[in-house]
């Protein structure tokens, strides 16, 4: 498979159930949709290289969302719940 994988850092492992170093999986981040939000989907694995070499070789997706519009989607200010919800 060609592709790079960047360092991740350091990650829960759900299968090692531990904090690990971690891989980003370059070709497969995209710019996903969820419920209205723009969010940034990345699959991660377990290990120092796309091989996995001395982790599990456990794969799997985050997600990540822009604070400022998931709190405007929430009806939430800086200090909690808007008045009114």
């Amino acid at each position: 498979m060609s592709g790079t994988a960047s360092k991740g850092g350091y990650k829960y492992c759900p299968r090692c159930q531990r904090v690990v170093e971690t891989r980003v999986m370059e070709e497969f981040n995209d710019n996903v949709d969820i419920g209205g939000l723009q969010a940034k989907r990345r699959k991660i694995k377990c290990g120092l290289d796309r091989a996995g070499a001395a982790g599990c070789r456990h794969e799997w997706f985050t997600v990540e969302v822009i604070e400022s519009e998931l709190k405007a989607q929430l009806g939430l200010t800086e200090k909690g719940v808007s008045p009114g919800i």
